[in-house]
């Protein structure tokens, strides 16, 4: 499901759920956030109306957990997913409780964002406050 998110489409995810594969065990979402491949923007579409959690965290990765979605948006770089979640419910200012704990993605972007994306927290931020 993981790689199906990143890489694949929704084609791919429905046929991997018809035959058994779960969205409880994995972090498909977060994937497709932080894919630069073409095409994510309708299979996160999917993924949430299959409900997945927009704000999810990545539990499933243990000690390699990073935080939600929007997270690996941010460190993926791809301003249209990270548009995409935060226009849907991603929550910027969420405190990570694993990866970089305690920062949310606003303090996150600052550090490793481009000029655009930052800005584009930082007006999702505003609309929130």
């Amino acid at each position: 499901m993981n790689s199906a998110g990143r890489q694949g489409g929704v084609i791919v995810l429905n046929l991997l759920l018809d035959y058994g594969a779960e969205l409880s065990n994995s972090i498909a979402l977060h994937r497709a956030a932080e894919s630069t491949h073409e095409g994510r923007i309708p299979v996160m579409e999917h993924l949430i109306r299959l409900g997945m959690d927009i704000n999810g965290w990545d539990d499933k990765m243990g000690q390699w957990s990073i935080g939600t979605p929007i997270v690996y948006a941010v460190k993926g770089g791809v301003v249209d997913n990270i548009q995409f979640l935060l226009e849907n419910g991603a929550d910027p200012l969420l405190k990570n409780r694993t990866g970089d704990v305690g920062r949310t993605v606003m303090e996150l972007i600052e550090e490793v964002g481009s000029a655009e994306t930052v800005e584009l927290v930082k007006q999702s931020c505003a609309k929130q406050g």
